[in-house]
């Protein structure tokens, strides 16, 4: 399990969008848990792309992208 506390990475369609402000941990097997925990999240924002910031996916496997921006984003 990877302690995010305050990330959500989804990869998709050659972005990884971050979502903030959420306590979650995620296990970083497959692109379908991390859709699972973002489809979750959203179902409980009113507005999400207020909390949504995208980055271009550019390591050639998403999941070492999305291991890259937790290891930044998480304190």
């Amino acid at each position: 399990m990877v302690a995010t506390s305050q990330v959500i990475a989804l990869v998709s369609l050659g972005t990884v969008a971050v979502f903030q402000d959420i306590a979650v941990d995620i296990h970083l097997n497959t692109a379908a848990d991390l859709m699972d925990m973002v489809a979750m999240y959203l179902d409980t924002v009113a507005d999400p792309m207020d909390t949504v910031v995208i980055y271009p996916v550019t390591a050639a496997d998403p999941m070492d992208t999305v291991a890259m921006f937790l290891d930044t984003m998480v304190t």
